[in-house]
């Protein structure tokens, strides 16, 4: 009766997720085959690995090269499969610890599937104590009309040695493809490691150019210095709809390892039947790490800048957040699906020991509560009515209010005063990144942002801009320089911007990049003023 009402429990937060779908483009052709079966059943798998011993010395040889290994789940023997260790920094485990493995079943023995899979990966959860992270973002970005791997949890043993609990993902292949699109003859593009799309990216499959001519075009439309000429290059290569689902998203999560924010675990798709790229996310243990982070944190992604940058890309960015916030990242569901996951492998956390199901419930606490201040500090951001300046005057100022504080990296206090923004690092061991923001919507013209500001032994990051201190315009010039010289006395900064639209809203930014210090940005003093005004809008 327990493990029915589990089942059901499941089920049900997994449907209300999905029927939850923001007006994105459908999903080409998800056939339903055996394979859906085995990523909703109720049943944690329970799998037995065996390795010859040659295999075992290949694999400390070279942990990347495939082996075969025999692979039984209940009655069914599996012969001849291939595996290799997989993980980067962070996640590697030796194979005499607990190794992330990668199994292919067809790669030895052609036609050989595991539920309708060619390949599957075992992700140890190394950095996400709840094995939850993946299957909540991979629910996320399938419920908004985006390809992602399908996840689901299994109990490995290796060689008579129990492993204990994985994260098992489907893997990326032209069985993938063919489960969302209509054709899987599209060149198909692996991000790797820390690779943006201008960089030699491996080609997985595919009958399209062999020569990366698509991936430059993407680069190149993206690469567009006009934002609205930027904008329709990349409509014209990009699945720009599903790009907008995607960068939100990774954003809203706060998928500190993505595309986005580091271009890293991503894949790329270049759909056939309409001649565009489609980004899909993959590597989803790191989410929720930032639960107070900005809408518009420091991105490195160079499709998230090209989009991010244009007026209007930013502006379909946010009407695409509050989309998804309104209809698939709502905490309720959230939080269903995190009660359902956690019911249906709390048996087999409690059958390998009571400890271990302690901690996963301490760990599942504290992502309850992230889930809830990123939902919270979400609703607050997108929420914000914007400043609306309909008449800006020459050398008139405007003193910026509405100011909410965002830590998008470490922990650091943010502190409103009558007088003060105040921004304080509390972790010297990790980089800070957090700041003040506002935003405002002013008509075209030329503008200066200045500030009086106080800093106080500030340590700041490596290639941080402005000495870690500055006043900014999000996408906008040059940030105002604070000095370095950390004299506890005040000094002015400023920088100059443009507005090249009719009316544009402009994100104001007041920031601290470091290891350690202090700063305060006094309130009265940030202001904007026209120096070359365009009329009144």
């Amino acid at each position: 009766m327990r493990s029915r009402l589990v089942c059901q429990a499941l089920m049900l937060s997994m449907l209300l997720v999905r029927s939850s779908c923001v007006d994105a483009q459908p999903m080409g052709d998800a056939r339903r085959d055996q394979s859906e079966a085995f990523f909703t059943n109720a049943i944690i798998p329970r799998l037995r690995i065996t390795l010859e011993r040659s295999a075992v010395e290949s694999l400390r040889e070279e942990s990347r090269q495939y082996v075969k290994a025999t692979v039984i789940e209940g009655a069914t023997i599996y012969h001849d499969v291939g595996l290799h260790l997989k993980g980067n920094e962070g996640s590697f485990q030796s194979l005499d610890r607990k190794p992330s493995l990668t199994l292919n079943f067809d790669k030895f023995v052609l036609g050989q599937k595991f539920h309708g899979l060619d390949k599957i990966h075992f992700n140890n959860s190394l950095q996400d104590p709840t094995f939850f992270n993946e299957i909540i973002g991979s629910e996320l970005f399938r419920a908004a009309g985006l390809p992602a791997a399908r996840v689901t949890h299994a109990r490995v043993e290796l060689n008579g040695r129990d492993l204990g609990l994985y994260v098992l993902v489907e893997g990326f292949d032209r069985s993938f493809l063919k489960h969302h699109f209509k054709s899987a003859n599209g060149n198909f593009y692996d991000g790797g490691t820390l690779l943006d799309i201008n960089q030699p990216l491996r080609h997985k499959s595919g009958e399209g150019p062999k020569d990366r001519a698509d991936l430059k075009a993407l680069y190149q439309a993206g690469d567009e210095v006009d934002p609205d000429r930027r904008l329709a290059q990349l409509s014209g290569v990009l699945d720009l709809d599903r790009f907008y689902s995607f960068l939100a998203l990774e954003i809203m999560a706060s998928s500190w390892d993505g595309y986005v924010l580091h271009h890293n675990n991503y894949w790329l798709y270049n759909d056939p039947e309409t001649q565009r790229f489609v980004f899909l996310p993959h590597g989803l243990d790191q989410l929720f790490v930032s639960p107070q982070s900005s809408l518009l944190p420091n991105c490195s992604g160079a499709i998230a800048l090209a989009v991010l940058y244009a007026p209007v890309g930013r502006q379909h960015y946010r009407d695409r957040c509050v989309q998804l916030l309104t209809n698939v990242f709502r905490l309720s569901r959230l939080t269903d699906f995190v009660n359902g996951v956690q019911g249906r492998i709390r048996p087999v956390l409690l059958d390998i020991s009571p400890a271990v199901v302690r901690e996963h419930d301490e760990a599942t606490g504290r992502l309850r509560e992230r889930l809830k201040k990123r939902v919270n500090h979400l609703e607050t951001e997108l929420k914000a009515p914007a400043l609306k300046v309909l008449t800006v005057y020459t050398n008139s100022a405007i003193v910026l209010t509405g100011w909410l504080p965002n830590i998008d990296n470490g922990r650091a206090e943010l502190t409103e005063t009558t007088n003060t923004l105040q921004i304080k690092c509390l972790d010297r061991q990790n980089a800070t990144v957090a700041s003040w923001r506002t935003r405002v919507a002013i008509p075209e013209g030329h503008y200066r942002l200045e500030g009086r500001i106080k800093v106080s032994r500030v340590t700041p990051l490596p290639g941080a801009p402005s000495g870690g201190v500055c006043l900014r315009v999000f996408g906008e010039g040059l940030p105002g320089r604070a000095s370095s010289a950390n004299t506890d006395d005040w000094q002015t900064v400023f920088c100059t911007f443009t507005v090249a639209r009719k009316t544009s809203d402009q994100d104001f930014i007041c920031e601290l990049q470091a290891y350690k210090g202090m700063v305060e940005f006094e309130k009265d003093s940030l202001q904007i003023t026209c120096s070359s005004y365009h009329g009144a809008r």
